[in-house]
């Protein structure tokens, strides 16, 4: 069966807060299977939450702590909370130019395109700074 799976990426906003696995059977009424441990730490995940399509689960604390963070900015308005997330993946797409620029790949490249990347580099990295200083007068704003 694992034969016929495919892979699938993942991202979306739940509401979860956190629970062991013999409250959330006993919550909705079901029953911790032979050894299983209803102690184990986890989350009451609730997808799709006020919709017809709502769906609620249990997840083991190490599965959903690897796939899921807190949205930034919470009681900021939707606006800056995509600025915040914009930096933050920014921020990840510098990091991953800054070890490009400092291996033994980017050293075989012309030095044109080792300007350009430069050059990229450099901008990205303003960009974010101006992201950082907006941010920090959200804060200043909310009184933060």
């Amino acid at each position: 069966m694992v034969d016929q799976l495919k892979l699938y990426d993942y991202r979306k906003q739940v509401y979860a807060r956190p629970i062991t696995l013999g409250n959330y059977c006993a919550l909705r009424g079901c029953i911790v299977q032979a050894g299983e441990n209803p102690l184990a730490g986890g989350y009451l995940v609730v997808d799709n939450l006020g919709t017809p399509d709502e769906h609620t689960s249990w997840q083991p604390a190490h599965i959903f702590e690897s796939g899921y963070t807190e949205p930034l900015g919470n009681g900021h308005e939707a606006y800056q909370r995509r600025v915040m997330a914009e930096q933050q993946e920014l921020d990840a797409k510098i990091a991953k130019l800054t070890e490009f620029t400092n291996s033994a790949l980017f050293a075989t490249l012309e030095q044109a395109e080792r300007d350009r990347l430069a050059s990229q580099l450099a901008v990205m990295t303003e960009y974010s700074e101006i992201l950082g200083q907006r941010i920090a007068a959200f804060q200043v704003a909310a009184g933060a």
